[in-house]
């Protein structure tokens, strides 16, 4: 894992060198937004967080705990009077009354539950830990995702700038080659090879084109945004 890590930053710190394509945006963008868009990875964090408070609530189980316990209340110091009425409830009255208060603070812990409180939270621990390793694979394996398909896109708009150029390059010399022809300095099977040259070219823009298409669809959807 340190490894992988220590890689994508060599990735990600050399890459910030790197000539881009007008118009696009740079690697640590589209790794940014890759990252905060990915439903499975919010998920899969929200998971590890989740076995993260149960390892906590399983930890403090394992150490004493802090009781409080109040009272507050009257008690009488002088015997109640007990009145009987005819034609009414009997009640006992207290003739006198003095308030009292009590406030006490213990440490409680249990002695024995058959280790269930430390396969608790050894359970709770190896759950964040999976969740964790495996939110950390997903995470890399995303990152690994962008950046192949980005350099894949750079390398198909560069091979698509060098076919344009060759195209350009093979047009002049198809339109010299046509003025030499009306001198009769060169022959029409010249021109021929010429027009197969522009085929080729314009087959190799093509492809390169549609590649390019193609390569911006999967990484957008690798970013979890539209085109």
């Amino acid at each position: 894992m340190k490894r992988n890590n220590k890689f994508l930053f060599f990735i990600i710190f050399f890459s910030s060198f790197y000539v881009y394509p007008e118009n696009t945006k740079s690697l640590n963008e589209c790794i940014t937004i890759a990252l905060g868009n990915n439903l499975d990875l919010s998920q899969s964090k929200m998971v590890v967080e989740e076995y993260e408070s149960r390892e906590n609530q399983a930890l403090s189980l394992k150490y004493p705990s802090l009781s409080m316990n109040a009272f507050s209340g009257y008690t009488s110091e002088v015997p109640g009077i007990n009145l009987d009425i005819p034609g009414m409830i009997s009640r006992t009255m207290e003739t006198g009354e003095n308030e009292k208060s009590d406030l006490s603070i213990e440490l409680e812990k249990v002695l024995f539950d058959g280790g269930k409180i430390n396969n608790n939270y050894s359970a709770m621990k190896f759950l964040k830990e999976s969740a964790l390793n495996k939110t950390k694979s997903n995470e890399n394996q995303l990152i690994f995702d962008i950046i192949k398909y980005y350099f894949q896109l750079a390398k198909f708009i560069k091979l698509r700038e060098i076919a344009k150029d060759s195209m350009n390059q093979i047009e002049i010399h198809k339109t010299d080659a046509l003025n030499r022809l009306e001198q009769g300095l060169l022959l029409k099977n010249d021109i021929l090879s010429i027009d197969l040259r522009l085929l080729d070219t314009e087959q190799t823009l093509l492809k390169a084109t549609n590649r390019i298409l193609k390569t911006q669809i999967i990484l957008a959807e690798k970013m979890g945004i539209s085109l």
